[in-house]
């Protein structure tokens, strides 16, 4: 699957980048604002998303809808520290497909995308 990582955080989309890439996905952007991450899907047409909520410019779920409107069929994995099942169920409403605590272990992250492969 190709992947854009949006982080505001350079340590958070190196690690990232390496848990998708040793998995077999092709990172094609690692972003660090909501902005630049809606221009990167917008250019490199990706099929799945890893995106933080709290960056710079434009905040992660503010992104996240405007990834939805513009591409539904895009994967988005909200990548977060917030793990609270109430802001899930709010970000699931938003468009997210799927919805990763950042304490969780990575390879929930790839779990997260598999899902979105097979249309869970």
């Amino acid at each position: 699957m190709r992947v854009v990582i949006a982080d505001d955080d350079d340590a958070v989309r190196e690690a990232v980048d390496a848990v998708l890439v040793d998995a077999g996905h092709e990172v094609v952007g690692a972003v660090s604002d909501g902005r630049a991450v809606v221009a990167a899907v917008r250019d490199r047409e990706p099929d799945g998303v890893v995106l933080d909520l709290s960056m710079p410019v434009v905040d992660g779920i503010s992104a996240l809808r405007l990834l939805r409107d513009a591409s539904p069929s895009l994967r988005i994995v909200v990548y977060t520290a917030f793990d609270d099942p109430d802001v899930a169920a709010e970000l699931r409403a938003a468009g997210a497909s799927a919805v990763v605590a950042k304490s969780a272990d990575p390879l929930e992250l790839l779990d997260a995308l598999d899902d979105d492969v097979q249309g869970g």
